[in-house]
């Protein structure tokens, strides 16, 4: 009888762990597809800024009739017309 009531027990506890698993697994999906969304966003953001930096500095260069240039270290420059690139300090 003790086996009987052991094994009811067990087949109760699985059943409140599945439920609890596919419970979690749920709330996973949803978190998933929000920060998907917002990665997304962060993405199309940084592509935006990388245009207008790129065009800020094609604006900047026909401005001045300086060419475009950039450091050792990853810094946009405006090259003047006329200078080695390695006369440019950023």
């Amino acid at each position: 009888m003790s086996a009987l009531i052991g094994n009811a027990v067990f087949r109760r506890l699985d059943r409140e762990a599945l439920s609890q698993l596919c419970a979690e697994v749920a709330r996973l999906a949803v978190e998933n597809e929000e920060l998907r969304q917002q990665l997304w966003l962060a993405e199309d953001a940084a592509c935006a800024w990388q245009e207008d930096a790129m065009n800020l500095q094609q604006v900047l260069c026909q401005a001045t009739g300086g060419h475009p240039g950039l450091t050792v270290d990853g810094a946009l420059v405006v090259v003047p017309s006329g200078e080695a690139p390695a006369e440019v300090q950023a």
